[in-house]
């Protein structure tokens, strides 16, 4: 039989994309951020994303076998088709809402476009994944330890990391993705054994450290931080480009911690089978709350105005809902046939040879979303023939493969100036829910805040 599949990935998922539901909900409903939710919340912050995209690196190593073709048709075609068709429906929505409420102005499709191009909207996980797909596969050719210590280059354009959102996520989330391949090895030891004294007390020290190291840099006065900046871009350091460095930091302690997390939540075995079957389907999750938030909570709290409930609780618990209820229809849309390929485009590349040829192997993909349609092992396999999940790397169907375009929220960085003739403030932070705070702060106090922000607002200091 073949071995069973991992379920710590599958929960690590789960959690990061409940979590960011709770986030945005909190953030959308006023008062949210003042709730013992919100607060319980922002204790997985540090945890959330870096985990994610630890495991997406995981269950990568096989574009290290593809060519720029391959690489494009296994693997980039199932982030971007998703990214170009919803995308530009999120943030016209959202432009549409703030023409009701606030008599704001309308998007065009210039400002759609730059905003998908440095990552200022909600799905920016898929571009972030394009990007750290080709850069792990322009990696290929170097030692692990080279490639691990390449993956923090993105810290050389610090100077543009709020002018570019996405710049801000290679910087926090490239060394793990690149890590999580890399470090497969000792990652999986350290999972098999997550639950020991030995393994979780380190884990919850570095974690600590983490808290520490943010709450001393928070009393550091703003006006004195200067440090010396070689490259163009910016004369010295500031606090607002250390503090993504004491972010960054404060991830990297808090890594081990999430493993221990997400692998002692498979030993409950009902929350586990539930956040295994939310992992499993995180795509259509994350593309479908923002847009159902939009047209289930926003419009429908425009609507009432004030004659419907005051209660934080109640619009808590409605927008959480709303929220669940929309990823569970794109979901079901994700299986509609040709409406489906919007979430699961079509395979662009050949049919595979049987399992078993030496051409087989070349096109094998990891994947921890999709278990394979049943394949016939090779000679003297143990592999059973009805078998669908052949090892804890299994193998994708191409067609449902975008169920692992995996993404994340909770941190999301500064909005950007638009385009030319742009109607966004070129010194505007905070936008719009579509806007992603600053990356290098916490996510309790950076996120993109929904109930009060409008397109062309300047950002609390």
């Amino acid at each position: 039989m073949g071995k069973k599949r991992l379920a710590w990935p599958d929960v690590a998922k789960g959690v990061s994309i409940l979590g960011v539901i709770v986030l945005h909900v909190c953030l959308a409903v006023p008062g949210g951020m003042d709730t013992l939710l919100a607060r319980a919340n922002s204790v997985m912050d540090p945890l959330r994303m870096p985990l994610f995209f630890l495991v997406s690196g995981f269950f990568s190593a096989k574009i290290l076998d593809y060519s720029l073709t391959e690489l494009f048709v296994r693997r980039l075609w199932f982030f971007l088709v998703p990214y170009a068709v919803w995308v530009p429906v999120e943030i016209k929505l959202k432009f549409i809402e703030f023409k009701l409420v606030f008599d704001a102005d309308s998007v065009g499709a210039d400002e759609i476009l730059w905003r998908m191009l440095i990552g200022a909207n909600l799905a920016w996980f898929l571009w972030a994944l394009v990007l750290f797909n080709l850069v792990l596969w322009s990696l290929r050719k170097l030692p692990p330890p080279v490639a691990i210590a390449a993956s923090f280059a993105p810290l050389l354009l610090l100077p543009w990391h709020d002018k570019i959102p996405i710049v801000g996520m290679l910087i926090l989330y490239l060394p793990f993705f690149v890590g999580g391949l890399h470090l497969r090895g000792p990652i999986s030891r350290f999972a098999a054994t997550a639950t020991s004294v030995t393994r979780w007390l380190p884990a919850a020290m570095g974690f600590f450290l983490g808290v520490v190291l943010v709450k001393l840099f928070a009393q550091v006065d703003p006006d004195r931080v200067a440090l010396p900046w070689i490259l163009p871009g910016m004369d010295a350091i500031g606090h607002y480009e250390a503090a993504l460095l004491v972010r960054l930091s404060r991830e990297l302690l808090s890594l081990p911690l999430a493993i221990v997390v997400a692998v002692a939540i498979t030993h409950l075995p009902h929350l586990s089978n539930d956040l295994q079957f939310v992992g499993r389907h995180t795509l259509p999750m994350y593309i479908g709350h923002p847009i159902g938030m939009t047209l289930g909570y926003h419009l429908v709290r425009y609507a009432l105005d004030d004659a419907g409930p005051q209660s934080t609780t109640f619009w808590l618990a409605y927008a959480i809902l709303i929220a669940l209820v929309s990823g569970w229809l794109f979901h079901l849309l994700s299986k509609v046939p040709v409406l489906g390929w919007t979430l699961t485009p079509p395979s662009l590349a050949r049919p595979q040879p049987a399992v078993g040829t030496e051409a087989h192997a070349e096109n094998r993909d990891h994947t921890f979303n999709t278990a394979p349609p049943t394949q016939p092992g090779p000679p003297n396999s143990t592999i059973s023939p009805n078998s669908r999940v052949i090892s804890e790397l299994t193998i994708p169907s191409p067609m449902l493969d975008a169920e692992n375009r995996d993404h994340a929220f909770n941190t999301a960085p500064p909005t950007q100036p638009g385009p030319p003739n742009s109607t966004i403030s070129p010194n505007s932070r905070v936008i719009s829910e579509l806007t992603i705070p600053s990356p290098m702060l916490d996510a309790e106090n950076r996120d993109h805040t929904l109930a009060t922000a409008l397109p062309n607002a300047a950002r609390t200091p």
